[in-house]
């Protein structure tokens, strides 16, 4: 594979960031337009992976620690995130959890069959689901939130599968986007697509699938030894979770290869394409409540177009903020993570002073997201609550 196809993996995914998804294989039926979904019988129950995060059936749960629950929170991000959303999102969702939102963070592949994708999302969650009323309280409602490409992932779902759909109360949608993929890659026709044309040829190889095979499990054994260095004891238990973080990122990388292979092969578009999901989102959407959020720095943001597919639907209201696409990514800057990174760059206190500023700016429009979501979702309670007196 030519080295500069690798160079151009960063950009690819960058600009994928509000398209590319992926998918297990798919259980769905159409009906008269609308996606019906085949339901199974859930599995066992959640087994924690640390003091809060649980996983459950595939999905990360996050349990309010002091509050008592008052809702469900169904969390879809963005394609960087998408393998390990309580990893990247981790200081947006302990917000939110830390107002009384039980956190289902729901991950998923990168492909281009949003329909497959869907589904996927939809089956982990309705495995996770049943235990987590057990333990949290199985007349908490729900609340669907997504950020770029969870947010679309949401408006599928809200439109496409409104049949089968959980019965959720509302939905967030931050920073939504719809992009035609050359639209998003820049560069895509001319560039990425000549680039990748020898990956076709070369994922046909007999070694090229021991070859991936052997460079996951490689990533994967230096991660174990990495732990096995660091050790267990509470002076490096610290470390020892920055390493899972580690190992819960790098799990992208192994979504990489059927991308270029779909690029390779031809595909050029996402299914169903932009203007479909947009004609279904004017007819089919489904969600008696839907908060559009947007951020003022945000070039890729397609919300307006999304509030004009909505037009004339019940409770939709709009919500416009300060601060970038990446602003619910933010990381918390009192982490050991954040202070390590610190530690790494230059020393001078104009340059500390600089990093200061941008960190609480950061902070200040994430803050600002998270009390702005728990106010619309505590209204929408409210409501609701008063509707069925």
């Amino acid at each position: 594979m030519p080295a500069r196809s690798i160079a151009l993996l960063a950009g690819l995914l960058a600009a994928c960031a509000c398209a590319a998804h992926g998918a297990v294989a798919p259980s769905a039926r159409a009906r008269g337009g609308v996606r019906v979904r085949m339901r199974r019988a859930p599995r066992a129950a959640c087994r924690a992976l640390a003091v809060v995060w649980e996983e459950c059936d595939g999905c990360q749960v996050l349990r309010p620690s002091t509050a008592e629950p008052r809702a469900i929170v169904h969390f879809l991000g963005g394609v960087f995130a998408s393998p390990s959303p309580q990893v990247l999102y981790r200081h947006m969702l302990q917000r939110l959890a830390s107002k009384g939102y039980v956190i289902v963070a729901n991950p998923y592949a990168v492909d281009f069959d949003y329909l497959a994708t869907a589904d996927s999302i939809l089956e982990r969650y309705e495995m996770a689901l049943p235990e987590v009323q057990r333990r949290c309280g199985a007349e908490l409602p729900q609340f669907a939130v997504g950020h770029s490409l969870g947010a679309l992932m949401h408006t599928t779902i809200g439109s496409l599968f409104a049949e089968s759909m959980p019965r959720y109360a509302g939905a967030a949608l931050i920073a939504h986007n719809n992009k035609q993929l050359r639209d998003a890659v820049p560069g895509f026709e001319d560039i990425v697509v000549p680039t990748l044309a020898p990956y076709s040829e070369i994922s046909r190889l007999p070694s090229y699938r021991a070859f991936i095979d052997s460079a996951s499990a490689l990533r994967k054994s230096s991660i174990a030894l990495a732990r096995d260095v660091v050790g267990t004891s509470p002076a490096t238990a610290a470390y020892a979770a920055i390493l899972d973080d580690v190992a819960e990122i790098s799990s992208l990388v192994d979504q990489v290869p059927s991308l270029f292979e779909g690029i390779a092969a031809g595909q050029r578009e996402f299914t169903p394409t932009p203007d479909e999901l947009r004609r279904a989102l004017r007819t089919s959407y489904a969600l008696p409540r839907t908060l559009v959020a947007s951020f003022s720095q945000d070039s890729i943001d397609e919300s307006d177009a999304l509030e004009a597919c909505l037009q004339g639907k019940p409770g939709v209201e709009r919500l416009r903020l300060g601060g970038t696409h990446l602003t619910p990514l933010a990381p918390d800057p009192t982490s050991l993570p954040a202070s390590l990174l610190r530690q790494t760059l230059p020393a001078s206190a104009q340059f500390d002073d600089l990093v200061s500023t941008v960190q609480a700016s950061a902070m200040r429009d994430l803050d600002t997201l998270v009390d702005q979501i728990d106010e619309w979702a505590r209204r929408v309670l409210r409501e609701n609550a008063a509707a069925q007196r």
